[in-house]
Parts: structure tokens; sequence; C-alpha cells
């Protein structure tokens, strides 16, 4: 404990005689004789003329976090100078601030004290800064602390009452410019609000690079009421420098969603889970068309460097077209019945046209059909499971092209785990299914009215159906148990497609513009009795 004396001069003494006797003793070259005197010593307590006068008590500090090195003595009980220099202490005298002092009327009884708010040590050296504040607010101590001083000239003690009516200011010890890693830099380690934010202020200095991770994603994926749906805006929210890549890719595609609709009103819950739900379901549509043999594009769903490849075998339609009606021969392609059928055709029809261009796309639309029948012929209508890399399973299937056996693996089947197993589930069925059901309808469906206007519309699904089942003598398959009709009109109704009923085993089918998708339901409440 250290103490130290103010600058003012001490006034209105009391002094108090009392005797003491003192044992001294005296060194000599040859023998030590210890001798006996009587010292008299005289005490004078000073004491302060009131409570106003506080400055003339000596101020006495402690150092509960340890005694300065500055200060230190070595072994030779002399001040070690390679500690640097001592601390040097100001005394300070808080004030209340301008807005308090408008507040609060004036008190003429106490005009030193009027706007007295307490009173602040702080010393620096060239380490640490030590400060410690006494508030005016602080409650009355039942102890006071005395300093003396005893001055050997005169023979005199004098005795006086620490500063702040006997208060020992304990000095809070802190190194000279040290930031923590606290975000609340204004307050110290043990004045946090929050217990949340003790455990965050803990961790980042003191926790582990995972720990400090884990808690990183914790601040960045919280969400607060004001930027949930319903809330502000989507799309500022998601813009913050914080947010995980996860969410913000979530937010993005939601409010992408939402500025899909066409008043523009922002979607429920329900409605939002529905329009997700079909992004993952259908391939990619564009609205913005203005003919509806654009809204899906087959090119899209076999990928540009696939569609090259299978465009590129219809340099001559004529002879492709041909080819369809042979069997058995070397080298030509092996056609579904669905395919030679109705949509060679509608094919041959537009070649004699002399469209050529639109011939070859109609032709391209109808192989890429052709080898997805054989691929659904593989995982659906058997039982099962899909193994091998895709050069084996494209060899299986009897599919020509590996790319295009790779893409469907892709898209259609759910990896199982290691060693090229797959497997095919409900969602991946009704994903095939609504794929060959729009592909059948770009290749079989496309017309133009008198009025020069296109339409696609197919007026019979019933071959389709009938080759999807496994054929008329197909036997027992996976797929028999399935109602093949209302399933496909499910799936054509969620693709926007108009659906007209032709007895139990056949449908007629329409896609027209402008594209409108079915809403989601609405859950009806119960009225009470």
């Amino acid at each position: 404990m250290s103490s130290l004396k103010s600058n003012g001069k001490k006034k209105n003494r009391k002094s108090a005689s009392s005797s003491h006797t003192k044992k001294k003793k005296k060194k000599s070259s040859k023998s030590t004789v210890t001798e006996e005197e009587d010292l008299e010593v005289t005490v004078e307590v000073v004491a302060s003329k009131s409570s106003l006068s506080k400055n003339n008590n000596p101020i006495v500090v402690s150092f509960p976090g340890g005694f300065p090195q500055s200060v230190r003595r070595d072994d030779d009980d002399d001040v070690n100078s390679s500690n640097g220099k001592p601390p040097e202490f100001v005394w300070r005298r808080l004030h209340a601030s301008p807005d308090n002092e408008k507040k609060t009327a004036p008190d003429k009884s106490k005009k030193s004290s009027k706007h007295d708010k307490g009173r602040r040590v702080i010393g620096r050296d060239g380490i640490c800064t030590y400060e410690s504040v006494l508030p005016s607010t602080a409650q009355a101590r039942n102890h006071r602390l005395c300093v003396g001083v005893f001055d050997k000239r005169r023979g005199v003690l004098q005795v006086s009452l620490a500063a702040e009516d006997g208060h020992v200011f304990a000095l809070e010890q802190s190194v000279t410019g040290y930031k923590d890693n606290c975000n609340d830099t204004t307050t110290t380690p043990s004045k946090f609000k929050t217990a949340s934010d003790r455990h965050k202020a803990l961790f980042s200095s003191f926790g582990s690079a995972k720990k400090r991770k884990v808690l990183k994603s914790q601040e960045a994926n919280r969400v607060t009421v004001d930027t949930t749906v319903g809330g502000l805006s989507i799309g500022s929210f998601a813009n913050q420098p914080q947010m995980s890549e996860s969410n913000r890719k979530a937010l993005q595609d939601q409010k992408s969603l939402q500025q899909d609709q066409q008043n523009g009103e922002p979607l429920d819950a329900v409605a939002l889970a529905y329009a997700e739900a079909r992004q993952k379901l259908l391939p990619k549509w564009n609205e913005a068309v203005d003919k509806p043999s654009l809204v899906y594009d087959a090119r899209e769903i076999a990928g540009k460097g696939v569609w090259e490849r299978l465009y590129s075998q219809t340099s001559n339609p004529d002879r492709v077209i041909e080819d369809a009606s042979s069997e058995g021969r070397p080298g030509v392609i092996s056609w579904h019945s669905v395919v030679k059928s109705p949509i060679m055709k509608t094919i041959d029809a537009a070649n004699n046209s002399g469209n050529k261009s639109r011939t070859r796309q109609l032709l391209t639309t109808a192989l890429l059909l052709n080898h997805m029948i054989s691929f659904w012929n593989g995982v659906a209508l058997s039982s099962r499971p899909v193994r091998g890399d895709p050069k084996g399973i494209a060899r299986d299937f009897s599919i020509a092209n590996v790319d295009l056996t790779a893409r469907f693996i892709g898209l259609f089947l759910t990896s199982t785990g290691a060693g090229g197993r797959y497997a095919l589930s409900t969602q991946d069925r009704d994903r095939l299914l609504i794929h060959i059901l729009l592909m059948y309808l770009m290749a079989n469906g496309i017309s133009t009215t008198s009025k020069n206007e296109e339409i696609m519309k197919v007026p019979t699904m019933e071959p389709l159906f009938t080759q999807l089942k496994g054929g008329d003598d197909g036997g027992r398959n996976a797929i028999q148990s399935v109602n093949m009709v209302t399933l496909a009109t499910n799936l054509l109704r969620e693709a926007g497609c108009t659906i007209r009923k032709k007895g139990k085993s056949d449908i007629a089918s329409e896609l027209k513009l402008p594209l409108t998708f079915p809403k989601a339901p609405q859950k009806r409440l119960k009225r009470g009795r």
C-alpha cells in the first residue's frame, strides 16, 4: 500500500503529546554497546475543517493487480532504473454533464459540491494505466483509514484521515493501447450486458479457432423479426457481408420466386414451398415468350454439348425418317414404337413443307425422347438397383450416347454410395416422367392454326402411356401398379398444361400462353358450432 500526500496546506491542527521509549544502538570498532534513551514524540492529529476540504488529506491507493514494476526495489534496496519511470498520478473531480446541469436545480447551501459526481485517481507509466473512481453516491464505510507521517527532525507524528473520508482507491490495471477481440470496446470485460456477450467475449479471447468459427457462424445466421419474410426487404438482408453462402442463396431464391409473380405480391410460406418444389420437379421454363414451343427448351434438358451431337445425326432428315421405318438394319437407330408411329408421321409432314431447320429440330427432340424412354425402361420398369459407371449403364440400357447417359444419371437418379450405386426415388420417378411427357408434347404436339398461330397440343396420350407401362406384351414390372393417367394428369397440370380427360385410359393435353401454374391449396379452418 502506498500513500500519496496532497500539496494543500495543513490547517486546524489538534495536538496530543505522549512519551515513547525507543531502543537506540550505537556501533563502535571494538565493541557494541546498547543504550536506552527516552524519546519524546508529539502526535498531531490533523482534522478536516469540513467535508468540503477533503483535498488537504493524503490520497491512499492500492494495487490489487500487482505492484508496478517501475517502483519495485531490488536486493540492494535501490530503485531498478531499468524498470522505467514510476507512474505519475492525478486526482480529479468528476462533474455532471451539461444536460444534467440544466435539469438539476441549484443548491445554494452546497455551492462547492453543486456538480460534484465523485473523484477519480488515474496514473500512467510506460506500460500500464492505473485508474480508480469513487462516485459521490458511494455508501458510507464502517471503517476509515488514517495515515501517519513521522518527522524525525521535529519528532512529530502527524496523523490525518485519508482523502474522501478515509477511502482507499483500488486501482484497476490495464495495458496502455491494448484492444481486445470483443465487439463492445466501450465496456470492460466485467461490464458486459448479457450472458451471451460474456460468453462471446470469453471464447473470442481464449477459445479455439474451431469454436470461434462456430460462434461466427451462429452470429451470421441470426435472423431478427425485422428481416424475416413479411418484414423488411429480403434483398437488403441477404446482402449482408456476414451472411453464409447457403443462407444467402436460399434468400435470393426466395426473392426470385416473389418477383416471378405477375401481380408482384409476396407469397406466403405455403406458396413458396410449392414454388420451390415446382422448380425441382420441372425443367427450366421461360414465361416471357410468344410461342408455346419456346416455354420449355429441349436443348436445356440435354445440355449444349449432347444436343450438338444429337443434332449432327439429323443432317439428312429424309434418311433418318426412312430408317425409322426399317427394323433390324445394322447401324440404324433402334426407335421405340411410340416414336415410330405418331411422332415420325408428324415430323414427316413438317419435312414435306420444306422447312429443313424445323424438321431437324423435331428429329433431334424425338431422338432425345427415344433415349429418355430407354432410360425409363432401365430404371423404372425394373426393380433392380442401378449399378456401374455411365459407360456400362449406357450399354445395359441400349443408349448410344455415354454423355447423355451421364446427364440422365445426374438429373434423375440419387447416388446411394461409392461404387456407382444409384436408386430411383418417387421424386426422381416423377421428375423423369414429366420430362418425358413434355418432350412428347414438343416432338408431337406443335402445329399451326389457320390464323398462323402456333399451338402445342396432343389429342391423345394413350400411346405414350402404353409405352411407359412396358408395352402391350410387357409382363409384370415395377410400374404396373401405378395409375399412369392420374399421375400424368397431376404432373402436366403442375407444368402449366390444360388437361381434358378421354375415358379412363387417355387424356388430351395442351400448353397455352400465358403460362399459368396451379395455385397452392389453401387449408380451410373448420368453423365451430
